[in-house]
């Protein structure tokens, strides 16, 4: 998994365009425009402890051999706590 401290534009360079987002409650998440990628953006509350405990989660789902996306990258940064999965 890359460093936390990739950066937005970096995120959106090696997996990106993304597309419109959609923003709920708690995320906003964006589909990379080839269907590929997906960006979560965690808001609301407490935004750094959903997204580390979303990924760890996510994780475990797959060392038990479940069917999960796979975290590509993570961290917080000027834009807030995001993920980016890989969804296909």
């Amino acid at each position: 998994m890359p460093s936390d401290d990739e950066t937005m534009r970096e995120i959106e360079f090696k997996h990106g365009p993304f597309g419109q987002a959609i923003t709920k409650p708690f995320a906003s998440t964006r589909r990379a425009v080839d269907e590929r990628f997906l960006l979560k953006v965690y808001i609301g509350i407490d935004p750094e402890g959903r997204r580390k405990r979303e990924v760890e989660t996510v994780q475990r789902a797959a060392h038990w051999g479940l069917s999960v996306p796979e975290v590509l990258a993570t961290g917080t940064g000027e834009d807030g706590s995001w993920t980016v999965f890989r969804i296909s």
